[in-house]
């Protein structure tokens, strides 16, 4: 699928894509650099509370909310 392009001794010095695979090569590699840094903010991030854990924090005042009010 690629084609190279090369200089007078025959070595590779370029490649030549499809515009649709250059797109998606792109689009891998800000996905993967988006989750380098989603893991670098955790790991040095102090008190990070994952999404998880926020909606169950939610959750679980919000039935402690409705226990108070009933009481």
């Amino acid at each position: 699928m690629p084609k190279y392009i090369v200089d007078s001794k025959g070595r590779r010095t370029a490649v030549v894509l499809p515009v649709k695979v250059f797109e998606a090569m792109v689009r891998e590699l800000e996905d993967l650099t988006d989750a380098q840094y989603v893991d670098n903010a955790e790991a040095s991030a102090e008190g990070f509370v994952g999404l998880s854990a926020l909606q169950q924090h939610k959750i679980q005042k919000r039935l402690a909310n409705q226990i108070e009010s009933k009481g």
